[in-house]
């Protein structure tokens, strides 16, 4: 073998070590997340439980809060003891939301002070209201018509006037600006690792990009966060086969849960996810720092009616503007049963081949599921 060659495999192996090292830390801090939340609880510190990427974490860090997600997981069986007790009709992640709650299960609901949740689910507005026999619970009322601006505006002000009754914290407009330009910083790194994957061949795997965000929501340190999130940016290239695969996109909620179900199958079938059409693992928003130098609420308003949320829609990009950014060739669609506000996308302008995947977050049909993937890929 060439020695240059040799050198180059052996630059790859030591690449993908330090990939593998960089994917496990994010993996572990999930995991251990929940102890350095009870540090911060032990220190006297406040926290609040986020269910969703509406909950404006820069005014409840601003307000002292570090600020956790509250986005669970849990199978069936883990649930049996309270099953008597669970509505009926809902969808895994909500179904799992509100039983580890009830069940005491979930050390980041346990260690919350406050639960953020917000009006665009029936279904889980039916959960919160049960949680408040548990937890204290506010709900965001998100503007659905004109002037959305003023109205989010006006709502984060009415949450901030709720802290303070509750908790005897004060936000100023200087303490909501400097946490407005560390979320800046966040989501620049965020938005690189998206964009890595859109890249051709893609950079970073879906896998590997799911992984990643997934275990950066539970490093509260902004510093330690950046810092790692910039390792995987450096390291993570190293990683890539080239692969030549179909172009996917995934779209859907509460593929949290389906990372090892859903995502990791196309990826090992030989096909790139190379774009997200939620909320979590997509292009964010950053907030006009501009606008927050006079008025940071009002940037803070701007910022959260730009999230991607095919729900909750208030002028977004379409689903079909993504599939031309990123150059997609095929989209899967995963709806979770029972789940009631998922769109429809019979009525979108997809010009590609989709394909619907209705599932769970047991493991009953995942063999079904990849030869259903397969199939897909293979035409």
């Amino acid at each position: 073998m060439p020695c240059m060659l040799k050198f180059m495999l052996l630059l790859k192996m030591e690449g993908w070590h330090i990939v593998k090292k960089l994917f496990t830390e994010f993996t572990e801090a999930r995991q251990l997340g929940f102890l350095h939340a009870k540090k911060i609880k032990d220190n006297g510190g406040l926290i609040a439980g986020c269910f969703c990427a509406f909950a404006p974490r820069e005014l409840l860090a601003a307000a002292g809060f570090t600020t956790v997600n509250i986005c669970n997981t849990a199978k069936d069986h883990e649930l049996a003891a309270i099953a008597d007790q669970m509505p009926h009709g809902i969808c895994s992640a909500v179904r799992a939301t509100y039983g580890l709650a009830l069940s005491d299960k979930c050390p980041y609901i346990h260690f919350s002070d406050i639960l953020i949740g917000e009006d665009v689910c029936g279904r889980r507005l039916q959960i919160y209201q049960l949680l408040r026999k548990i937890k204290d619970v506010y709900i965001l009322q998100l503007p659905k018509r004109s002037d959305t601006d003023f109205k989010m505006e006006k709502e984060l002000r009415n949450f901030a006037s709720e802290l303070a009754d509750r908790y005897n914290c004060q936000i100023s407009d200087a303490k909501l600006q400097q946490e407005i330009v560390k979320s800046n910083q966040q989501t620049q790194t965020h938005n690189k690792l998206v964009m890595m994957c859109r890249e051709n061949p893609p950079l970073l795997s879906g896998y590997n990009l799911a992984k990643i965000l997934d275990g950066a929501a539970f490093i509260f340190d902004h510093q330690d966060k950046l810092q790692k999130l910039n390792a995987a940016i450096d390291q993570a290239a190293v990683s890539n086969t080239n692969n030549s695969g179909k172009r996917i996109i995934i779209s859907g909620c509460g593929l949290n849960g389906l990372i090892d179900k859903v995502i990791k199958p196309v990826e090992e079938l030989g096909a790139n996810i190379v774009a997200f059409d939620n909320c979590r693992w997509g292009l964010s928003p950053l907030i006009d720092e501009s606008i927050a130098q006079t008025n940071p609420w009002q940037a803070l308003a701007k910022k959260h009616n730009l999230i991607n949320c095919p729900i909750h829609q208030t002028g977004q990009n379409s689903l079909s503007q993504l599939i031309k950014d990123a150059d997609a060739d095929a989209l899967i669609n995963v709806r979770l049963g029972s789940c009631c506000i998922c769109p429809d996308l019979s009525g979108n302008d997809i010009q590609v081949p989709t394909l619907d995947i209705s599932t769970d977050y047991s493991d009953s049909d995942k063999e079904v599921l990849k030869q259903k993937i397969a199939m897909f890929l293979a035409k």
